[in-house]
């Protein structure tokens, strides 16, 4: 069978496939029906178009719920799990290490915040962002008696 004949029989397959979908179909949940698609779209490598290798189309998170399995599911530290497979899954593991390295708790940060409020006040409204930090900086360098690093800080 030539390259032309079979991309038309599986065009016209993705046609019928469609309208069974629209049709009659009805039973089948969206996720079912996402998952079909998803296989109709992921070609394998080795199919061929005019003698051409087609290129599977997946996306890394298809790549990756594909190969769940139950070991995976019983995880008690989904960090730790991400750092053992950075390596599989990069651009994934980054944004699992920018949710799951979020702080359980806020009082450093609201506690910062007050203290700038206290700075900022209606005299001192003109103040840049960059005064701010450093009125901030070494505050908390006086308060730490860190007077070698405040040193540093104020000849730079």
């Amino acid at each position: 069978m030539d390259g032309a004949r079979q991309e038309l029989e599986l065009e016209e397959l993705e046609e019928l496939e469609e309208k069974a979908m629209v049709h009659g179909n009805a039973t089948l949940d969206p996720l079912q029906q996402a998952r079909k698609r998803r296989q109709r779209l992921a070609v394998t490598p080795m199919s061929a178009t005019r003698g051409k290798k087609r290129v599977k189309r997946t996306s890394k998170l298809d790549e990756f719920m594909a190969r769940i399995n139950k070991a995976d599911l019983d995880v008690e530290d989904p960090l730790e799990w991400w750092v053992r497979h950075a390596s599989d899954y990069p651009i994934l593991s980054k944004m699992a290490f920018d949710l799951f390295s979020c702080p359980t708790i806020s009082a450093e940060c609201e506690r910062v915040f007050s203290q700038a409020k206290k700075v900022i006040t209606d005299e001192r409204n003109r103040l840049s962002s960059v005064t701010v930090a450093a009125i901030e900086c070494q505050k908390h360098l006086l308060r730490t008696n860190n007077f070698k690093q405040l040193l540093l800080y104020l000849k730079a």
